[in-house]
């Protein structure tokens, strides 16, 4: 059996409070939680590219008009305007003469 390992704080497993709740983590514990973070990474990556492409495909469908776009995606024109920003969606101006 391994022996225990205690976090710095703990000097003997009969401290204040029950043993198992200082233990050091083990390193498959470590990895775990190391791939859960990856994993949670990536998913909030899919995440914002899905609402970027939202954005643009509002846009797209709504002729360029932002006030449009933002109701078809239920956000006012604020909110779509700070999306679009927080994206780096630039809004194409024509000039037709």
């Amino acid at each position: 059996m391994r022996p225990r390992t205690f976090c710095d704080g703990c000097q003997s497993p009969g401290g204040p409070a029950a043993a198992d709740d200082h233990r050091v983590p083990d390193r498959a514990a470590v990895r775990l939680r190391q791939e859960s973070t990856r994993n949670l990474l990536d998913d909030w990556k899919r995440l914002r590219d899905l609402e970027r492409e939202l954005v643009i495909r509002a846009l797209r469908e709504a002729g360029g008009t932002q006030a449009r776009a933002a109701a078809r995606l239920g956000l006012t024109p604020r909110q779509f305007a700070y999306k679009m920003k927080k994206y780096g969606i630039i809004k194409e101006f024509r000039i037709e003469g």
